[in-house]
C-alpha cells in the first residue's frame, strides 16, 4: 500500500525585530517564529537545505518563551557569524536551551567545508551517553560531568572561554565541568552552523563513530558573546532573554501556528487528513494565506484539498485581528492514481503554504 508522508512547509516569513543588544552580545536567536538575530548585529539565520523548518510551542521553564526551534536531523541554521570570536586568545560564550532525546548530534560549530578532522574550529555535541562535549580542533575538549542530558527534559548549557586557555562548562546554572584548548586556535574563514557541522571529513568520520548527527530536538534563546559570563550572568541569561524586547504590535515574527505538521495518508482508499492553521500573534493588518497541495516529491496530483478551487484545489485563508487566534481547518484527500506500485512505498510530500503580511510594522521580507 502505498502511503504518502505529507509535511506543512512555510515558504514565507515577515519578520521586525526591535531589541536593545548588551554590548558583549555578539548574536542571540530566541527562535520566536523566525531566525531573527535580536543584537542589532544584522546575523539573520539561513536554512541549510530547505525552505521547511518548524517552530514548536514546547519552550524551556525559562528564557524568552514564546517557541522554539525543532531540528528534525535533517536540516541545520547557518548564522553568518564571523568565527574569530572563538579564537583562543578571546573571551566568548556559547548558551542554549536544548531538549532532546538524540544519542549523539551537534548544537553547533564553526569549521570549514573543506577542512581536516583535526582543525575544525570548535562544536558542542551530545556524545552517546547524555554528556556534551566541547571540542576545539579535536586536540582538546571539555565535557560536562552530568550525563543523560537526553532525556527529554529541558536543559540549559553554556561554555565559557577564558583566554587564553580555559572553559567552564555549566548545566541548568550551575558549574559541571572544565577544561582547557590550544592557545594558538585560529577560526578566520569558517562557518557557524547551528544543528550540523559544515567540515565533510569530520563529519564522515564522526557518523562512522557513531557520533555527530545533525541534530534531531527543540533548541531555544542560544546566545554568543564576546565576554566571558561568571556564574551570575549564566544564570541571568538562562532566565531571560538573549535580548531586551520594547513593545511593537507582533514581536519578531508573522509565524503560522499548523497543527499536526507531519501526517500519513493513503492512496488506497483515497484516505483523508487534515490540519489546523492559525497566526500565533495578532497582526495589525489583513494576513493570507495560500494553501497548495501539490510542491513534494513524486507525482503531481497525489493530494487535493477538500473545499479548494483553482489550480491544483488550492484554498486561502484570512487572517485579521479579531480571528487570528481560531484554527482554521485544512482538509485534503490522498489521490489513487491507479498505478501498480511496489507494497509499502513511502513517499514524501509537501502541503506549501504561503503568507504575505499586509501590515506596515512587518517588512514582508521573503525567507
Amino acid at each position: 500500500m502505498k502511503q504518502l508522508q505529507v509535511t506543512i512547509m512555510v515558504l514565507i516569513l515577515c519578520t521586525i525585530g526591535v531589541s536593545v543588544a548588551r554590548s558583549e552580545l555578539v548574536a542571540g536567536y530566541t527562535f520566536d517564529g523566525c531566525l531573527f538575530d535580536c543584537s542589532d548585529n544584522g546575523y539573520e539565520g539561513e536554512l541549510c537545505y530547505s525552505p521547511a523548518y518548524l517552530y514548536s510551542s514546547d519552550v524551556p521553564p525559562g528564557g524568552s518563551g514564546g517557541k522554539s526551534l525543532c531540528l528534525d536531523g535533517d536540516n541545520c541554521v547557518v548564522i553568518p557569524v564571523d568565527g574569530c570570536v572563538f579564537e583562543g586568545d578571546t573571551d566568548f560564550s556559547i548558551v542554549f536551551w536544548f531538549k532532546t532525546t538524540q544519542e549523539s548530534g551537534v548544537f553547533v560549530s564553526a569549521s570549514s567545508e573543506d577542512c581536516t578532522t583535526d582543525e575544525h574550529c570548535m562544536s558542542v555535541v551530545m556524545l552517546p551517553d547524555g554528556d556534551i562535549y566541547y571540542d576545539n580542533w579535536w586536540t582538546s575538549a571539555a565535557g560536562t560531568n552530568t550525563t543523560g542530558l537526553n532525556d527529554d527534559v529541558w536543559h540549559h548549557y553554556a561554555v565559557v572561554h577564558s583566554a587564553p586557555a580555559t572553559q567552564t562548562l555549566y548545566i541548568d546554572g550551575i558549574e559541571d565541568g572544565s577544561g582547557s584548548v590550544p592557545v594558538n586556535l585560529v577560526c578566520s574563514g569558517t562557518t557557524v552552523v547551528i544543528g550540523d557541522v559544515l567540515c565533510t571529513a569530520l563529519k564522515n568520520e564522526w557518523n562512522g563513530n557513531g557520533l555527530g548527527y545533525p541534530y534531531n530536538g527543540f533548541l531555544d534563546d542560544l546566545a554568543i558573546y564576546n565576554h566571558a559570563l561568571n556564574e551570575t550572568e549564566v544564570v541571568e541569561v538562562m532566565n531571560y532573554a538573549p535580548c531586551e524586547t520594547v513593545s511593537c504590535p507582533c514581536p519578531w515574527i508573522c509565524a503560522l501556528d499548523i497543527d499536526p505538521n507531519v501526517m500519513t495518508v493513503f492512496e488506497a482508499g483515497e484516505t483523508i487528513g487534515d490540519f489546523d492553521v492559525s497566526l500565533w500573534c495578532e497582526p495589525t493588518g489583513v494576513v493570507t494565506v495560500t494553501v497548495d497541495p501539490n510542491n513534494g516529491n513524486g507525482p503531481n496530483d497525489d493530494l487535493t484539498l477538500i473545499g479548494g478551487s483553482g489550480p491544483q484545489n488550492r484554498i486561502t485563508l484570512s487572517f485579521d485581528p479579531d480571528n487570528f487566534y481560531v484554527p482554521q481547518t485544512v482538509t485534503f484527500r490522498a489521490i489513487d492514481d491507479n498505478l501498480e506500485e511496489w507494497l509499502d512505498v513511502d513517499e514524501r510530500h509537501y502541503i506549501r503554504l504561503t503568507t504575505a503580511c499586509a501590515d506596515p510594522n512587518w517588512d514582508g521580507k521573503t525567507k
